[in-house]
């Protein structure tokens, strides 16, 4: 089971990438130093693709922790893990959503993504 999570992941993740803004190139001359492409635009756009990423997996979490929760048939144990998966992948999903809003905060705060 484990290997098809992780297949979808992955199957889910090149979906992303081949619909984001990273792997596209609408300036000619985005190769050169000084281009609108600059560093901090590229580590944004990377935080901004982890972050789609680790949604999606914390997700994919939660619907497991849910499963294992409401399937328990009474064990207090398998409820238990259950729900402490549900509580680490919602922990995780505010981690990342953090992570995204302080590295767009920061760009955008002190403008590092624009050419002058």
């Amino acid at each position: 089971m484990n290997k098809k999570i992780l297949g979808l992941v992955i199957l889910l993740g090149i979906a992303i990438i081949s619909q984001t803004g990273i792997t596209q190139n609408n300036n000619p001359d985005s190769n050169f130093p000084g281009s609108s492409q600059n560093f901090m635009t590229i580590v944004s756009k990377f935080f901004q693709l982890l972050a789609v990423l680790i949604a999606i997996v914390a997700v994919i979490f939660i619907m497991m922790g849910a499963f294992q929760f409401l399937t328990a048939g009474g064990d207090p144990d398998k409820a238990a893990q259950g729900k402490r998966q549900v509580i680490y992948a919602v922990i995780g999903l505010f981690v990342a959503f953090s992570a995204w809003a302080l590295v767009t905060w920061f760009v955008n705060q002190f403008q590092l993504g624009q050419t002058k």
